[in-house]
């Protein structure tokens, strides 16, 4: 049986109308942090309860916020500036 016909611990995940999280993480290539954060994003709501749609996106927030400080800590590394603190590029 193949991973993707599969749900551990119930059946709130599956909905055969979208692609599973973890084959759009392959599919993009992005990284543990990014993955991670994503996972709760895309889950967010399916478990019916507020609190818990609350706490996923506390969990998604927290990965983001790691990933920035390893992105800010490489570019210091590359040429010694900080990017402005809440900048977004709109482009």
């Amino acid at each position: 049986m193949k991973a993707n016909n599969i749900q551990v611990g119930g059946n709130h995940y599956k909905n055969s109308n979208i692609p599973d999280h973890w084959d759009v993480v392959i599919a993009l290539n992005w990284d543990y942090l990014i993955g991670a954060a994503t996972k709760y994003l895309w889950r967010l709501g399916r478990k019916g309860d507020e609190k818990k749609a609350l706490e996923d996106l506390d969990k998604a927030i927290h990965y983001l916020q790691k990933k920035r400080e390893l992105m800010v800590a490489e570019l210091i590394k590359d040429d010694g500036s900080e990017p402005t603190h809440g900048y977004i590029d709109q482009d």
